[in-house]
């Protein structure tokens, strides 16, 4: 009879190998970006993926770009990683339909996107793990990737496999880190640990036969590593270089814009008190011809009776207004005038201004 820890290794075996589709799910911590969900847009915006070194002693590398044009046209999300059912058995549409979508896809360093989960009506999982995200018992997100690259590095005595040249295939809200379970693994990952070192050494001894052949090739290798090593460290002195200019930048558009809105206030009180100004000046030059009128009037009223009779004092006034020089040489022309005859209304009537003005505008000519 078989044992019965025996029968159920067997049967997770068989499972495993059934439903194995050659993807890899890792999960990367804590996953949530603080203040990210949107309850409006039933959303969140994760961290999906990093190249930290995991519990499985392997390295994501951070390389999605060049082959996320599959994903990006059907932009799934998932739960739990589950697309086939129960044991690979299939069940319920709840089991196996997405929970949602996935948005705004970047890969500057790591694997970001925000996920949009469905309603009940769509699939009652998608707002089950939507309720998780919000009350904060779903706090991770797995890849799901295809790796078409595998190599192995030794990292302070420990052997770590690079999972390069990666093709994302789905994003799932997961319930446990798959790291932080990473003690415990299953057959399943198991054996999925052995074909990656399989394809790891495969693609080293490919490397070492090629070496064999053309000598340079080591050194070459070498030779570009290191150079890739000294071009990063370049242009991570060129990105804080330029962290820094931006930063500078961004504070003196601040004081600019400082200094425009206090030029505008400026302004705009300057042209307060020009308006103000206007006006003060405008009422003076109106008092101040009023006033020259009066002056004028006395001017010439000072002269009746001594160089002007008094029947030509309207005359005089409307020359000392008209031509001021040619009414200076007239006054000071004229003798003195010591006995005036009183001139009566009819005599002020008949007189014209014509005699007055006529001799005032021959002399001027």
């Amino acid at each position: 009879m078989t044992e019965p820890n025996t029968a159920v290794r067997d049967l997770i075996s068989a499972i495993t190998e059934k439903s194995d589709d050659g993807l890899i799910r890792r999960t990367f911590s804590v996953t949530v970006k603080a203040g990210s969900i949107d309850e409006k847009r039933r959303c969140v915006r994760v961290i999906a993926s990093t190249n930290s070194i995991d519990s499985y002693d392997e390295i994501v590398e951070q390389d999605w770009e060049k082959r996320l044009g599959r994903y990006k046209k059907n932009p799934v999300v998932l739960y739990n990683h589950n697309r086939v059912g129960f044991l690979g058995l299939g069940g319920a549409a709840c089991d196996t339909l997405p929970i949602g979508h996935a948005e705004d896809i970047t890969t500057d360093g790591q694997l970001e996107a925000t996920l949009f989960f469905v309603d009940e009506k769509a699939n009652p999982m998608g707002e089950l793990v939507w309720q998780g995200f919000l009350q904060e018992s779903i706090r991770a997100v797995s890849v799901g990737f295809l790796p078409h690259s595998v190599f192995e590095t030794i990292d302070n005595d420990r052997e770590v496999l690079h999972l390069a040249d990666n093709e994302l295939y789905e994003i799932s809200a997961v319930a446990i880190p798959a790291n932080a379970d990473a003690v415990a693994l299953s057959a399943g990952n198991s054996n999925e640990r052995e074909r990656l070192r399989a394809r790891a050494r495969a693609a080293n001894a490919h490397l070492s036969a090629t070496a064999e052949k053309d000598p340079n090739m080591s050194k070459d290798i070498e030779d570009k590593l290191k150079a890739a090593e000294s071009k990063n460290v370049e242009l991570s002195s060129e990105v804080t270089v330029l962290e820094t200019k931006l930063k500078t930048a961004e504070e003196s558009v601040k004081a600019l814009e400082t200094t425009l809105e206090t030029t505008k206030t400026a302004l705009k009180t300057a042209e307060t008190s020009l308006g103000e100004k206007s006006a003060e000046l405008a009422t003076a030059l109106n008092a101040k011809g009023e006033s020259e009128d009066k002056l004028i009037e006395r001017e010439v009223e000072d002269l009746v009776g001594k160089k002007i009779a008094p029947a030509e004092k309207a005359e005089f006034i409307e020359l000392r207004k008209s031509n001021p020089d040619l009414f200076a040489k007239m006054v000071k022309n004229r003798p003195d005038m010591p006995h005036v005859r009183a001139v009566t209304k009819d005599e002020t009537k008949t007189k014209t201004s014509s005699t007055v003005l006529a001799n005032a505008q021959k002399k001027s000519a």
